[in-house]
């Protein structure tokens, strides 16, 4: 009997462990939410936040971009609790402006949008400050 209990007291242990390895870890900088409407539809881009400036290109790629306020919802719901989300605009800092005047500008949604990613995060423990 005592043999079962250590090999199941070691399988317990071995779980945890991989488990534990599992859980994505705390970011060091937060993340960056970048908003911008085109033909009438609301975009959405979240990035790690980094010591360096976004250009355009990188905020409104293909690989980033997400359509409408469900969808970068979902993305907000992977983050940690207590992670801390920056939602920049046209004018925050640590963005690369476009050199011509015809771009899309990054700018926040009117009043229900951002009350509803607010009140998500809020229920995600997730910190969102819009800049």
């Amino acid at each position: 009997m005592t043999s079962k209990r250590r090999l199941a007291a070691l399988l317990t242990l071995l779980i945890a462990v991989a488990a534990y390895g599992q859980t994505e870890q705390k970011s060091l900088k937060g993340y960056e939410l970048y908003s911008w409407q085109r033909d009438g539809e609301w975009y959405y881009s979240l990035l790690p936040a980094t010591n360096r400036s976004k250009t355009y290109q990188e905020i409104m790629s293909d690989q980033v971009a997400r359509k409408g306020t469900k969808a970068i919802r979902a993305d907000l719901s992977k983050l940690q609790r207590g992670e801390t989300v920056f939602w920049k605009s046209e004018g925050s800092p640590g963005i690369e402006k476009p050199s011509s005047r015809d771009h899309l500008r990054l700018s926040h949604p009117k009043g229900s949008k951002v009350k509803k990613i607010l009140k998500h995060c809020g229920k995600l423990g997730i910190k969102l400050q819009l800049v």
